[in-house]
């Protein structure tokens, strides 16, 4: 009997601890939505630093290393998750983008965070387990934290390129990474990920045509090119005409970094796009 009375009085706990984190994440929430989000965070313009989103990895949730920058050339939408929150819902939502997406080359990363209201305290086998529940199947992380100094770098990079309004202000908040791992978009936890407003700017990241990735020659030998993209509609290359790359969106311009002879030309999936590039290299051997 005494035991059967521990027992009650543990779940009666549970259910008022939990009842209280739902309770205040809604007040927190509401106050969030009081304030209305800047336009830089909802759409970023132009770059405040040299990286890219695609300098940052995470840890998995079952192990291993997910790096951004093994989906380069893909969009990436990026959202920091919860398990109890009222928001929680919006992983059908983030499943249902991906399932729509995933063969035009979108990927979808969910980032688990006890940051906001305490609502993420699980394990990763218990998070991992409770996101079965919502048939998640796209890339989920380890736990991290997304505010402050202790967070993420991923999430320090955000906060450089945005400033303090465009970091997460509660769970689901979300970034469309584009393919030259670049921020294209940014939309707080009210904005689901079924909204116009995102699947809008998927639809554009799934269509452009990306830059060249000129990354070879040989380590810290400068390079640069012009480059030109069409999609495929005629075999004569010839008439393509080129024009040159933008200095401060190029990698080009920056030192190569990996062996000589290698060259990566990034293409959506699904996508015929026509080519036409120059590359040209120092010949000087004091600058190689």
């Amino acid at each position: 009997m005494a035991e059967r009375n521990w027992r009650l009085a543990m779940q009666r706990r549970r259910a008022l601890h939990l009842a209280f984190l739902a309770l205040a994440g809604t007040a927190v929430t509401f106050a969030g939505w009081l304030r209305p989000a800047p336009a830089a965070a909802m759409k970023p313009k132009g770059r405040r630093t040299t990286m890219t989103a695609h300098d940052f990895s995470f840890p998995g949730i079952e192990g291993g290393t997910l790096a951004l920058r093994d989906w380069a050339g893909k969009p990436l939408l990026v959202a920091n998750t919860a398990s109890f929150c009222g928001f929680t819902p919006q992983y059908k939502d983030l499943e249902a983008v991906w399932t729509r997406y995933r063969a035009r080359g979108l990927v979808v990363l969910g980032v688990p965070s006890n940051d906001f209201g305490q609502q993420e305290p699980g394990s990763a086998k218990e998070i991992k387990q409770f996101c079965e529940s919502y048939d998640v199947s796209f890339p989920l992380t380890d736990k991290q934290k997304v505010i402050g100094p202790e967070a993420h770098p991923f999430y320090r990079w955000i906060a450089a390129e945005l400033g303090d309004s465009g970091v997460p202000r509660w769970n689901f908040h979300k970034y469309l990474i584009d393919a030259q791992g670049e921020l294209a978009g940014a939309w707080p936890s009210r904005v689901t990920p079924l909204s116009k407003e995102v699947t809008g700017s998927i639809e554009q990241g799934c269509r452009a045509p990306p830059r060249t990735l000129i990354e070879g020659a040989r380590p810290g030998r400068p390079c640069s090119g012009v480059w030109s993209n069409m999609p495929h509609s005629r075999a004569d290359s010839d008439q393509v005409e080129p024009r040159a790359v933008p200095p401060d969106r190029n990698r080009a311009q920056r030192r190569c970094s990996v062996p000589m002879g290698t060259l990566r030309l990034a293409a959506p999936a699904g996508r015929n796009v026509l080519y036409h590039l120059e590359i040209a290299l120092s010949s000087d051997p004091g600058r190689w």
